[in-house]
């Protein structure tokens, strides 16, 4: 009995208050102290909105960076045809919020492009979307300059591979080597036959030049007279477009325009 009534008398007494209150303050101080050391040490509540450096120069962007206390690192470069050099395409992180010292990483164009080797059209690769599908994936331009008449071979089927005015179809087997940004001309297969060949109109009287057009299926888009004629059926052809080459085609329905003078041309005779 007499030690419940000590301890009582213990639990009751101003010593345990202020012993309670002492060891309570105590780990207040060193919560507070700990929650205060924390907020320091992470910068809490310090973040900044993310920038957007995409569209600035490289020397731009980390002019801005480092006044508002942001590191930047180019991570990736991609050329991009008619855009500057050291231009930033893309960023890492994107948006959000960030503290001060954080990196950013960053895509930017590059002033000289990538080199990319041709694939030869064998192996399946003569079907014009294959091939070019696969060529605009490397960001290199496509084509069709001409459709040649294939009783065998089905429609777009490339024929020629043609670049910077050379047909090197041959040649894509030794890697031709193309920019990319460039481009590559193809010229194809059709079924039907709907080229005819140029016809040739020089010198002939305009009526004439009319009818030989009519029969060759291609459409006669103007006249350009000189001071000389006032009879148009009565006057010459001195110059039509496209020109008449021995082999040279057109397509059924293409336009072609003469030009006509009174008098025969002297080159004529």
């Amino acid at each position: 009995m007499n030690t419940l009534k000590d301890l009582r008398l213990f639990i009751l007494s101003p010593a345990f208050f202020k012993n309670c209150l002492g060891i309570i303050g105590y780990f207040l101080a060193i919560i507070f102290l700990t929650t205060w050391w924390l907020k320091c040490y992470t910068n809490h509540g310090e973040s900044l909105a993310v920038p957007s450096f995409v569209g600035m120069s490289l020397e731009e962007a980390q002019s801005k960076a480092k006044d508002r206390g942001f590191n930047l690192v180019v991570s990736d470069s991609i050329y991009k045809p008619g855009m500057a050099p050291h231009v930033i395409i893309d960023q890492s992180p994107k948006d959000g919020r960030v503290k001060k010292d954080r990196t950013f990483y960053l895509t930017i164009t590059k002033s000289v492009a990538d080199i990319f080797v041709l694939p030869d059209i064998i192996n399946g690769m003569d079907d014009y979307e294959k091939y070019a599908d696969r060529l605009k994936d490397q960001d290199i331009n496509v084509e069709i300059v001409g459709r040649m008449y294939h009783e065998i071979l089905e429609p777009n089927t490339i024929m020629e591979v043609i670049y910077k005015g050379d047909t090197i179809t041959q040649s894509l087997r030794r890697g031709i080597k193309v920019r990319k940004g460039e481009t590559v001309q193809v010229v194809v297969s059709e079924r039907e036959n709907t080229m005819v060949e140029i016809p040739d109109l020089l010198c002939k009287k305009t009526d004439a030049a009319k009818f030989l057009i009519s029969t060759s299926n291609i459409i006669l888009e103007n006249v350009i007279k000189d001071n000389s004629v006032t009879d148009e059926d009565e006057s010459f052809v001195w110059k039509q477009e496209p020109a008449h080459l021995p082999g040279k085609y057109m397509r059924i329905g293409e336009q072609i325009t003469i030009y006509v003078t009174a008098n025969k041309p002297k080159s004529c005779n």
